[in-house]
């Protein structure tokens, strides 16, 4: 989940007009949860979230750590956005804005506006256990003759980053497993 924090900057000559709408130049500061605390236990993790999610749109209410972290990660944002070399250029913080200050301010708007930053991946899990993967080292679908998978479906965790470059590289794995094969 990730939380965005909007500043304009203090450059008035940054604004632009565009079909008479003012565009405001700016960036955006994203405190991220990557590896939620609750998700340690999938079971117990799935359930409780089905009985908190029906009616909002990101919900953790369930994982005290979770929620301290995000509060920590938007209080960190502003902080860094405090600094001398940033004040020189930040007008102002434009959301979730300077009225939310408490902790509970600040988590009714990750509740409000949270979004996901997890890529899809990991559908076909790759791994040596087959109770527990469907792909095996070499990338070959187990029970299945000639197929392999070579691409994010196989990571057998969710990565921190982009999946980009970890998909290039089990493509390219995948071209050198074929070659070797077929010498």
């Amino acid at each position: 989940m990730t939380i965005k924090i909007f500043c304009d900057i203090a450059d008035i000559s940054l604004i632009k007009k565009f079909n008479n709408k003012s565009i405001v130049k700016g960036f955006t500061t994203n405190p991220s949860l990557m590896r939620k605390a609750g998700a340690k236990d999938y079971k117990s993790y799935s359930k409780q979230i089905l009985k908190v999610c029906k009616n909002k749109p990101i919900s953790f209410e369930v994982f005290a750590d979770d929620q301290k972290t995000m509060i920590s990660g938007m209080k960190l944002m502003r902080k860094l956005s405090a600094t001398k070399a940033l004040k020189k250029i930040i007008h102002s913080e434009m959301s979730p804005g300077k009225d939310v200050k408490s902790d509970a301010d600040l988590l009714e708007y990750a509740r409000l506006n949270g979004e996901t930053v997890f890529h899809q991946c990991g559908t076909c899990r790759m791994g040596d256990n087959p109770a527990n993967s469907v792909v095996d080292g070499k990338l070959k679908v187990r029970g299945v003759y000639g197929l392999r998978i070579a691409d994010a479906s196989i990571f057998p965790t969710i990565p921190s980053g982009n999946i980009n470059a970890p998909s290039i590289m089990v493509g390219e794995k995948a071209a050198e497993l074929i070659l070797q094969e077929n010498k």
